[in-house]
């Protein structure tokens, strides 16, 4: 369960940045990819027949679990996202309990106040919620990467 000082000390900017240099990760592979591709021309031209052709098909699929992997970069920055973006309302509920009365650092609301606790306790459920979410998503995806993709996911 995610605790009152967690989410008073977490910070949603750094999940979507973690996110977005995942998602960076496309660009690099397809330059990676394309850098073999641009090799195996130069192979296919230097060695002439069916070896040369072999050979530069080879190495042009080296290529192809990195072209792969593209949608599962793209979709772990989306679950990183998500997760920030449901942290940000959760501590905005909190935020806005706060205004109203004070939390102790265990997240009791002082004086007590079922009305306000709850949306304590709401706000701690969300972002429970989204830590929980996102963690089945991500073991999901490495364990998708563990098996390996079939084949050049499409964008």
């Amino acid at each position: 369960m995610v605790t009152y000082a967690q989410l008073w000390e977490v910070d949603p900017v750094a999940w979507r940045a973690v996110g977005a240099a995942w998602r960076g990760l496309v660009a690099m592979v397809e330059r990676r990819r394309a850098a073999l591709v641009t090799a195996a021309g130069g192979l296919g031209a230097a060695w002439k027949g069916a070896a040369g052709a072999a050979a530069a098909g080879q190495v042009t699929r080296l290529g192809d679990p990195l072209l792969a992997a593209r949608a599962a970069f793209l979709e772990v920055d989306q679950v990183l996202a998500g997760h920030a973006a449901a942290l940000v309302r959760a501590r905005a509920a909190l935020a806005a309990v706060s205004t109203l009365t004070e939390i102790d650092r265990h997240g009791r609301v002082t004086p007590a106040d079922a009305a306000l606790q709850g949306r304590v306790d709401g706000a701690l459920r969300l972002a429970d919620a989204a830590d929980r979410s996102a963690a089945a998503r991500l073991a999901a995806l490495s364990a998708e990467a563990a098996r390996g993709w079939p084949a050049v996911a499409p964008l």
